[in-house]
């Protein structure tokens, strides 16, 4: 079993077949290609959860490392390299990064509180090191992060079952009230803004026996939960790319209970969600991050288990269907997090390191 993070996993599944990568360990999507890009890390079971970059010399990447508890791990893309570079919470959890400018990245996640306890963390670079940003909640994690501009971003997450979303004004981060399905346990996992009236953030609830989608919105004064379909028994909602009003992608996976899964996408239209058909791979994969160039121009990353090894996934969206896009493999596992290299359609994806542990967590990149 392979989890993201939070309650969601992916559950181990059948074998079945996609087209391979090369043997340069390259992938295509017509004139595009996936490249394995060297990590850095120290000792550990190492994970990356979210990347996002300024430009093509400017990029970060944020995750974890564990060995005896679990330490954050960020690293910094100077053009060349990948570096680690230290940050002032420990022990902890970075799951999201939003890189505004060169001098203005935000890393967020969750610290180790009491037993059994996290409480969110929000820290910011400016240009010359990581600084711990106070946050007004006590417990909880954030999971995701998005920004209109250095003083409208949005952080969301989950507290003590319940979602939990905050705003940074420029000055201070506040708690927003978002909503909550009553009676279940809620996370949200993804967030993007489109204005400072029009901002979503998708996630899962968890009733006894299964889980659901969940879809809020923003409009300007108040979060509502806005109706949502799902697919067979599961179904969870990963992350969210917000184009325009009437052009938002949600995805995830969703499983028919049998220990199968499958990819999940859903489009807003300007007016309802609805499920958009992902390619059948006739056994086990789901979808994690989710990053747009265009509204014809979409990629999703995420895993698939072929036998018993778990590989790296996407699929690309094109104006008119998705299709499969595997990256290369060199043992590692899934991808859980992307990002557009502005002014390109070029892209990175992050993820954990090989398996056994003790290796330096998955980069890789896509150059079109």
């Amino acid at each position: 079993m392979i989890a993201r993070y939070g309650f969601a996993a992916l559950l181990s599944g059948a074998f079945f077949l996609l087209p391979v990568a090369t043997s340069a360990q390259e992938a295509f999507w017509n004139s595009c290609s996936w490249q394995i890009s060297q990590a850095t890390a120290p000792a550990g079971n190492n994970r990356l959860y979210a990347v996002s970059a300024n430009s093509r010399n400017d990029a970060w990447t944020v995750g974890t490392t564990r060995k005896n508890s679990t330490f954050p791990l960020a690293e910094h893309w100077n053009g060349s390299a990948w570096s680690v570079v230290q940050t002032p919470v420990s022990p902890a959890s970075l799951l999201g990064v939003l890189a505004v400018s060169a001098n203005d990245v935000w890393a967020v996640g969750s610290q180790n509180a009491r037993q059994f306890t996290t409480r969110p963390v929000a820290e910011h670079w400016d240009g010359i090191s990581w600084s711990r940003i106070e946050t007004p909640h006590g417990d909880g994690a954030f999971t995701s992060i998005t920004a209109m501009s250095s003083s409208d971003i949005w952080a969301a997450g989950e507290t003590a079952g319940s979602t939990l979303v905050e705003h940074w004004n420029g000055s201070a981060w506040k708690v927003t009230p978002s909503q909550t399905r009553q009676g279940a346990q809620n996370l949200l996992l993804g967030v993007s803004a489109i204005s400072p009236s029009d901002a979503w953030a998708v996630g899962v609830f968890e009733q006894p026996g299964n889980y659901q989608t969940l879809i809020e919105h923003w409009n300007g004064a108040i979060w509502t939960i806005v109706p949502s379909p799902n697919q067979s028994v599961d179904s969870q909602l990963q992350s969210v790319v917000a184009i325009n009003a009437h052009d938002v992608w949600a995805i995830g996976y969703a499983s028919d209970g049998s220990g199968a899964s499958q990819p999940l996408a859903e489009h807003w239209n300007g007016s309802k969600w609805s499920i958009i058909p992902t390619p059948n791979l006739g056994g086990t994969a789901a979808t994690f991050g989710a990053a747009a160039i265009s509204g014809r121009d979409i990629w999703a990353v995420g895993e698939w288990v072929n036998g018993s090894t778990v590989n790296p996934y996407s699929m690309h969206w094109n104006g008119s269907a998705w299709s499969t896009v595997v990256p290369p493999n060199a043992g590692y596992s899934g991808l859980f997090g992307t990002g557009v290299i502005p002014g390109t359609r070029d892209l990175w994806g992050v993820g954990p390191g090989k398996p056994l542990g003790n290796s330096p967590p998955l980069i890789e990149s896509l150059h079109c």
